[in-house]
Protein backbone atom coordinates (compact mmCIF):
# COMPACT_ATOMS: atom_id res chain seq x y z
CA UNK A 1 0.00 0.00 0.00
CA UNK A 2 1.29 3.47 -1.18
CA UNK A 3 1.76 5.82 1.79
CA UNK A 4 1.68 8.89 -0.91
CA UNK A 5 -1.32 11.26 -0.15
CA UNK A 6 -0.18 14.08 -3.28
CA UNK A 7 -1.02 11.43 -6.13
CA UNK A 8 -3.08 8.34 -5.46
CA UNK A 9 -1.80 5.95 -8.51
CA UNK A 10 -4.17 3.16 -7.87
CA UNK A 11 -7.01 5.99 -8.42
CA UNK A 12 -5.01 6.82 -11.60
CA UNK A 13 -5.05 3.96 -12.86
CA UNK A 14 -8.80 2.69 -11.73
CA UNK A 15 -10.04 6.25 -13.65
CA UNK A 16 -7.54 5.68 -16.83
CA UNK A 17 -9.16 2.27 -17.35
CA UNK A 18 -12.57 3.30 -16.71
CA UNK A 19 -12.58 6.05 -18.97
CA UNK A 20 -11.38 3.54 -21.85
CA UNK A 21 -14.00 1.23 -20.74
CA UNK A 22 -16.77 3.83 -20.85
CA UNK A 23 -15.41 4.96 -24.41
CA UNK A 24 -15.58 1.84 -25.61
CA UNK A 25 -19.68 0.99 -24.36
CA UNK A 26 -20.60 4.11 -25.95
CA UNK A 27 -18.92 3.34 -29.04
CA UNK A 28 -21.12 -0.07 -28.78
CA UNK A 29 -24.18 2.23 -28.07
CA UNK A 30 -23.67 3.79 -31.29
CA UNK A 31 -23.43 1.20 -33.15
CA UNK A 32 -26.34 -0.60 -31.28
CA UNK A 33 -28.61 2.32 -32.34
CA UNK A 34 -27.37 2.77 -35.72
CA UNK A 35 -26.93 -0.39 -37.17
CA UNK A 36 -23.87 0.86 -38.42
CA UNK A 37 -19.88 -1.00 -37.21
CA UNK A 38 -18.72 2.03 -38.66
CA UNK A 39 -20.18 5.80 -37.60
CA UNK A 40 -17.10 7.57 -38.30
CA UNK A 41 -14.31 6.83 -39.95
CA UNK A 42 -12.45 6.83 -36.64
CA UNK A 43 -13.70 3.52 -35.99
CA UNK A 44 -12.24 2.09 -39.27
CA UNK A 45 -10.57 4.38 -42.18
CA UNK A 46 -9.37 1.82 -44.60
CA UNK A 47 -13.21 0.49 -44.37
CA UNK A 48 -14.60 4.01 -44.62
CA UNK A 49 -12.59 4.52 -47.67
CA UNK A 50 -13.59 1.06 -49.39
CA UNK A 51 -17.15 0.95 -47.98
CA UNK A 52 -17.76 4.98 -49.58
CA UNK A 53 -16.58 3.74 -52.86
CA UNK A 54 -18.93 0.41 -52.92
CA UNK A 55 -22.03 2.83 -51.50
CA UNK A 56 -21.05 5.34 -54.75
CA UNK A 57 -20.89 2.06 -57.25
CA UNK A 58 -24.85 0.61 -55.76
CA UNK A 59 -25.83 3.89 -56.77
CA UNK A 60 -24.90 4.63 -59.64
CA UNK A 61 -25.74 0.73 -60.90
CA UNK A 62 -29.35 1.73 -59.40
CA UNK A 63 -29.54 4.87 -61.69
CA UNK A 64 -27.94 2.71 -64.60
CA UNK A 65 -31.36 0.14 -63.77
CA UNK A 66 -33.71 3.35 -63.89
CA UNK A 67 -32.03 4.02 -67.26
CA UNK A 68 -32.77 0.85 -68.36
CA UNK A 69 -36.00 0.81 -67.33
CA UNK A 70 -36.90 3.70 -69.13
CA UNK A 71 -35.34 2.80 -72.60
CA UNK A 72 -37.59 -0.07 -71.76
CA UNK A 73 -40.57 1.73 -71.47
CA UNK A 74 -39.60 3.72 -74.70
CA UNK A 75 -39.07 0.84 -76.73
CA UNK A 76 -42.80 -1.01 -75.55
CA UNK A 77 -44.78 2.39 -76.66
CA UNK A 78 -42.24 2.23 -80.11
CA UNK A 79 -42.84 -1.66 -80.25
CA UNK A 80 -47.13 -1.66 -79.26
CA UNK A 81 -47.14 1.26 -82.23
CA UNK A 82 -45.47 -1.10 -84.52
CA UNK A 83 -47.87 -3.68 -83.75
CA UNK A 84 -51.18 -1.74 -84.66
CA UNK A 85 -49.33 -0.45 -88.02
CA UNK A 86 -49.38 -4.15 -88.59
CA UNK A 87 -52.92 -4.67 -88.04
CA UNK A 88 -53.66 -1.43 -90.20
CA UNK A 89 -51.45 -3.07 -92.74
CA UNK A 90 -53.47 -6.22 -92.57
CA UNK A 91 -56.71 -4.76 -93.15
CA UNK A 92 -55.40 -2.74 -96.03
CA UNK A 93 -54.07 -5.95 -97.36
CA UNK A 94 -57.59 -7.54 -97.21
CA UNK A 95 -59.28 -4.29 -98.70
CA UNK A 96 -56.48 -4.02 -101.97
CA UNK A 97 -57.49 -7.98 -102.64
CA UNK A 98 -60.87 -7.07 -102.69
CA UNK A 99 -60.37 -4.27 -104.95
CA UNK A 100 -58.43 -5.88 -107.46
CA UNK A 101 -60.85 -8.71 -108.31
CA UNK A 102 -62.12 -8.25 -111.59
CA UNK A 103 -65.84 -8.42 -110.55
CA UNK A 104 -65.77 -5.45 -107.67
CA UNK A 105 -67.51 -2.48 -108.70
CA UNK A 106 -66.38 1.05 -109.31
CA UNK A 107 -68.98 1.99 -106.34
CA UNK A 108 -67.32 -1.00 -104.21
CA UNK A 109 -63.85 -0.51 -105.05
CA UNK A 110 -64.46 3.73 -104.14
CA UNK A 111 -65.93 2.60 -100.82
CA UNK A 112 -62.68 0.07 -100.00
CA UNK A 113 -60.29 2.86 -101.71
CA UNK A 114 -61.99 5.62 -98.75
CA UNK A 115 -61.34 3.30 -96.08
CA UNK A 116 -58.13 2.16 -97.48
CA UNK A 117 -57.17 5.98 -97.04
CA UNK A 118 -58.26 6.63 -94.11
CA UNK A 119 -56.38 3.42 -92.61
CA UNK A 120 -53.12 5.21 -94.62
CA UNK A 121 -53.53 7.99 -93.18
CA UNK A 122 -54.30 6.44 -89.10
CA UNK A 123 -50.85 4.74 -90.04
CA UNK A 124 -49.01 7.96 -90.44
CA UNK A 125 -50.78 9.82 -87.58
CA UNK A 126 -49.59 7.12 -85.40
CA UNK A 127 -46.08 7.38 -86.44
CA UNK A 128 -46.25 11.39 -86.19
CA UNK A 129 -48.19 11.32 -82.81
CA UNK A 130 -46.42 8.40 -80.96
CA UNK A 131 -44.25 10.29 -78.19
CA UNK A 132 -42.67 9.31 -74.81
CA UNK A 133 -42.23 12.37 -72.39
CA UNK A 134 -42.92 14.53 -75.15
CA UNK A 135 -40.12 13.53 -77.55
CA UNK A 136 -41.57 12.03 -81.29
CA UNK A 137 -40.61 8.43 -80.88
CA UNK A 138 -40.30 7.59 -84.53
CA UNK A 139 -37.23 9.88 -86.44
CA UNK A 140 -35.37 8.82 -88.55
CA UNK A 141 -33.09 11.80 -88.32
CA UNK A 142 -32.35 11.00 -84.26
CA UNK A 143 -30.09 7.69 -83.40
CA UNK A 144 -30.31 7.79 -80.16
CA UNK A 145 -28.19 6.51 -77.86
CA UNK A 146 -29.04 4.62 -74.76
CA UNK A 147 -26.58 4.25 -71.45
CA UNK A 148 -26.78 0.54 -69.71
CA UNK A 149 -23.54 1.26 -67.64
CA UNK A 150 -21.75 3.30 -65.72
CA UNK A 151 -19.24 4.73 -68.09
CA UNK A 152 -20.50 6.82 -71.04
CA UNK A 153 -17.15 6.70 -72.41
CA UNK A 154 -17.00 3.02 -73.22
CA UNK A 155 -18.99 2.29 -76.08
CA UNK A 156 -19.92 -1.14 -74.14
CA UNK A 157 -21.90 0.43 -72.02
CA UNK A 158 -24.18 2.29 -74.42
CA UNK A 159 -26.78 0.93 -76.82
CA UNK A 160 -27.56 3.22 -80.01
CA UNK A 161 -30.69 3.00 -81.83
CA UNK A 162 -33.04 4.93 -84.49
CA UNK A 163 -36.71 4.41 -85.15
CA UNK A 164 -37.24 5.27 -88.71
CA UNK A 165 -40.00 7.44 -89.55
CA UNK A 166 -43.23 6.06 -91.75
CA UNK A 167 -41.85 7.75 -94.74
CA UNK A 168 -38.54 5.79 -94.31
CA UNK A 169 -39.77 2.54 -93.60
CA UNK A 170 -42.14 2.63 -96.70
CA UNK A 171 -39.79 3.52 -98.91
CA UNK A 172 -37.61 0.61 -97.76
CA UNK A 173 -40.34 -1.48 -97.99
CA UNK A 174 -42.76 -0.91 -101.03
CA UNK A 175 -44.08 2.55 -100.90
CA UNK A 176 -47.59 2.20 -99.61
CA UNK A 177 -47.52 6.01 -99.71
CA UNK A 178 -49.67 7.17 -102.98
CA UNK A 179 -51.30 3.83 -103.60
CA UNK A 180 -55.13 3.68 -103.98
CA UNK A 181 -57.72 0.96 -104.85
CA UNK A 182 -59.67 3.10 -107.69
CA UNK A 183 -58.76 0.31 -110.03
CA UNK A 184 -57.87 -3.40 -110.28
CA UNK A 185 -54.47 -2.92 -111.50
CA UNK A 186 -53.94 -0.49 -108.50
CA UNK A 187 -54.86 -2.39 -105.92
CA UNK A 188 -52.67 -5.25 -107.53
CA UNK A 189 -49.69 -2.88 -107.08
CA UNK A 190 -50.83 -1.77 -103.71
CA UNK A 191 -50.85 -5.42 -102.80
CA UNK A 192 -47.53 -5.81 -103.67
CA UNK A 193 -46.35 -2.62 -101.74
CA UNK A 194 -48.42 -3.44 -98.55
CA UNK A 195 -46.34 -6.67 -98.72
CA UNK A 196 -42.73 -4.80 -98.69
CA UNK A 197 -43.78 -2.41 -95.92
CA UNK A 198 -45.51 -4.85 -94.06
CA UNK A 199 -42.30 -7.13 -94.03
CA UNK A 200 -40.10 -3.94 -92.91
CA UNK A 201 -42.75 -2.92 -90.32
CA UNK A 202 -42.17 -6.60 -89.15
CA UNK A 203 -38.53 -6.66 -89.18
CA UNK A 204 -38.50 -3.43 -86.81
CA UNK A 205 -40.63 -4.96 -84.20
CA UNK A 206 -38.39 -7.81 -84.51
CA UNK A 207 -35.12 -5.85 -84.14
CA UNK A 208 -37.15 -4.29 -81.17
CA UNK A 209 -38.03 -7.02 -79.12
CA UNK A 210 -34.27 -8.36 -79.83
CA UNK A 211 -32.92 -5.12 -78.63
CA UNK A 212 -35.52 -5.36 -75.33
CA UNK A 213 -34.59 -9.60 -74.52
CA UNK A 214 -30.72 -9.60 -74.98
CA UNK A 215 -30.15 -6.15 -74.15
CA UNK A 216 -32.38 -4.69 -71.90
CA UNK A 217 -33.91 -7.77 -69.81
CA UNK A 218 -30.43 -8.86 -69.82
CA UNK A 219 -28.80 -6.09 -68.18
CA UNK A 220 -31.47 -5.41 -65.84
CA UNK A 221 -30.85 -8.78 -64.34
CA UNK A 222 -27.10 -8.53 -64.22
CA UNK A 223 -27.21 -4.99 -62.36
CA UNK A 224 -29.83 -6.53 -59.70
CA UNK A 225 -27.31 -9.37 -59.52
CA UNK A 226 -24.22 -6.69 -59.00
CA UNK A 227 -26.56 -4.73 -57.26
CA UNK A 228 -27.14 -7.53 -54.43
CA UNK A 229 -23.55 -8.45 -54.62
CA UNK A 230 -22.16 -5.05 -53.83
CA UNK A 231 -24.46 -4.18 -51.08
CA UNK A 232 -23.61 -7.36 -49.59
CA UNK A 233 -20.12 -7.17 -49.35
CA UNK A 234 -20.96 -3.24 -48.27
CA UNK A 235 -22.58 -4.29 -45.55
CA UNK A 236 -20.17 -6.78 -44.02
CA UNK A 237 -17.87 -3.83 -44.06
CA UNK A 238 -20.19 -1.27 -42.15
CA UNK A 239 -22.99 -2.69 -40.93
CA UNK A 240 -22.60 -3.63 -36.86
CA UNK A 241 -23.01 -7.56 -35.89
CA UNK A 242 -25.70 -7.48 -33.76
CA UNK A 243 -25.21 -10.33 -31.61
CA UNK A 244 -21.56 -9.62 -31.62
CA UNK A 245 -22.40 -6.14 -30.62
CA UNK A 246 -24.97 -7.20 -28.04
CA UNK A 247 -22.29 -9.25 -26.36
CA UNK A 248 -19.67 -6.09 -26.16
CA UNK A 249 -22.33 -4.15 -24.49
CA UNK A 250 -22.64 -6.24 -22.11
CA UNK A 251 -19.00 -6.86 -21.40
CA UNK A 252 -18.58 -3.18 -21.68
CA UNK A 253 -21.55 -2.61 -19.13
CA UNK A 254 -20.38 -5.10 -16.04
CA UNK A 255 -16.28 -3.66 -16.97
CA UNK A 256 -18.07 -0.12 -16.29
CA UNK A 257 -19.60 -1.15 -13.05
CA UNK A 258 -16.71 -2.81 -11.89
CA UNK A 259 -14.49 -0.05 -12.94
CA UNK A 260 -16.45 2.52 -10.95
CA UNK A 261 -16.62 0.04 -7.79
CA UNK A 262 -12.88 0.19 -8.08
CA UNK A 263 -11.99 3.55 -8.28
CA UNK A 264 -13.61 4.27 -5.29
CA UNK A 265 -12.10 1.57 -3.54
CA UNK A 266 -9.07 3.22 -4.65
CA UNK A 267 -10.13 6.37 -3.33
CA UNK A 268 -10.75 4.77 0.02
CA UNK A 269 -7.60 3.49 0.31
CA UNK A 270 -5.50 6.49 0.37
CA UNK A 271 -7.48 7.63 3.77
CA UNK A 272 -5.62 5.02 5.65
CA UNK A 273 -3.08 6.96 5.74
CA UNK A 274 -4.67 9.15 8.15
CA UNK A 275 -4.24 6.39 11.07
CA UNK A 276 -0.49 7.53 11.13
CA UNK A 277 -1.61 11.01 12.32
CA UNK A 278 -3.84 9.10 15.35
Amino acid sequence: MSLRINNNIAAINALRNLNNTTLNLNKSLQRLSSGLRINSAADDPAGLIISEQLRGQISSLQAVSRNVSEATNFFNIGERALEEVNNLLVSMRALAVHAANGATTLDQRTADDQEYQDALSSIARIFDTTRYAGDQIFDSAIARSYLIGEDPSNALDKVTYTFDDWATLDAAGGNVIGTDLLTDVAAEAAITALDGTADQVSAMRGDIGAMQKNTFETRQRTIAIQIEAITASESGIRDANMAEETTNFTKYQILVQAGTAVLAQANVISQNVLQLLG
